[in-house]
């Protein structure tokens, strides 16, 4: 990234302010960045607000930061529909809160007016409404009865089963794996084996027993806010708020499923977006690979001119450096051959060049030989 002190300057100034650069210095700007792969995000603000109001500038700047600019916004919206999704989700889960806890609510509000209407007459009035819908405090009585005395009769099973499992232990502690072989442990084992077996349909009663007694609170609560709002004289003055309050809940959880309904298109909406920008992020990767690899394949190119344009000099060089010298040599050859076929230029004669006739008959060494050639010499 080259850019000069004074583009810096001014990208840091525009950023704070939040105002528009210029389009000359937009586009030496932009001229600067085509090296660069990762543009800084400010420096994409600052470029995308001047080229939002002037989209004419994107012909002038380089394809690269065209390229760039296209492919953070693709992954911007990539961020910014994650968090949307992100958002409904959570939305959707607090719907199922208040849902879940509607219940409890009526609850706390049922209890709160019971607790501050105590009058015969009032409690009269909710027993008649709980008999209609085939209900009443004893029904709920009862069934908290049956419920606290299987919880009373799991506790003795839990007890039970502890007591044996320490007999099995104490038993392996004693005489080790081999214990397991004896008559009290397996007694025990089965022993507990049972005891868990009534364990769970002790369970699975209270389960049932409890669902009931839910159901028969539910209708207990909105008898007891049915008479409240019906019979206003029967109630004390802090009854109505709580009444409000069981209305603006309930209002809430009647529009729960409409709302539920519109956030899950809407996530649904969002995931299609996301997946567009995804796809567009991965296109424009692809872009981007593609003038990588040009431009590695320009450069190559480019290199393989200049070692082809050396290649060539060097040939050239080479071949006048031999024509150079086959001239030369030529030259030597033909002073050569001048010389040998002209005896002007020659100091001695053919004859005095030639050499002597070598005897060929194999010399007297005896002395009588010897001595009359020594006489010849000396005369």
């Amino acid at each position: 990234m080259s850019l000069s002190v004074t583009d810096r300057i001014s990208i840091k100034f525009h950023n704070i302010t939040g105002g528009n650069i210029s389009s000359g210095r937009t586009l030496r700007i932009a001229e600067g960045l085509k090296e660069t792969q990762n543009i800084p995000e400010k420096i994409v603000k600052l470029l995308s607000r001047k080229v939002g109001k002037h989209p004419e500038l994107k012909q002038f700047m380089p394809q690269e930061v065209n390229t760039n600019l296209a492919k953070t916004h693709a992954l911007s919206a990539v961020e910014i529909y994650n968090k949307g999704i992100t958002q409904a989700k959570n939305e959707l889960t607090g719907l199922q809160k208040m849902m879940n806890g509607h219940h409890e609510h009526v609850q706390k509000i049922s209890n709160s007016i019971l607790h501050n209407n105590i009058g015969i007459e009032f409690r009269a009035e909710v027993g008649g409404v709980l008999n209609e819908l085939g209900s009443g405090f004893s029904n709920i009585l009862k069934l908290e009865e049956k419920i606290n005395n299987l919880n009373g009769d799991k506790y003795a099973i839990k007890q039970k089963i502890a007591s044996h499992q320490k007999t099995k232990s104490n038993i392996i502690d004693m005489y080790g794996e081999r214990g397991s072989l004896s008559p009290a442990w397996g007694n025990a084992d089965r022993s507990i084996s049972a005891l868990e077996g009534k364990m769970s349909r002790k369970n699975t009663e209270i389960k049932t027993l409890e669902s009931s007694l839910l159901d028969h609170r539910e209708v207990l609560a909105l008898s007891v806010i049915t008479v409240a709002e019906r019979r206003k004289d029967l109630v004390s003055d802090n009854t109505q708020p709580l009444v409000n309050s069981y209305k603006s809940n309930f209002s809430e959880l009647q529009s729960i499923p409409y709302k539920a309904n519109l956030i899950e298109k809407s996530i649904i909406e969002l995931q299609n977006q996301r997946e567009n920008a995804v796809e567009l992020a991965d296109r424009i990767d692809h872009i981007q690979l593609l003038h990588m690899t040009n431009k590695v394949i320009t450069d190559t190119n480019t290199i393989l001119e200049l070692t082809n344009n050396k290649i060539l000099k060097l040939k050239s060089n080479i071949e006048n450096t031999m024509q150079a010298q086959l001239a030369k040599a030529k030259e030597i050859n033909i002073a050569i051959s001048g010389i040998k076929s002209s005896d002007k230029f020659n100091v001695f004669s053919q004859e005095a060049l030639s050499l002597p006739n070598v005897p060929n008959h194999k010399p007297d060494t005896t002395s009588s030989n010897l001595i009359k050639k020594r006489a010849e010499l000396a005369s």
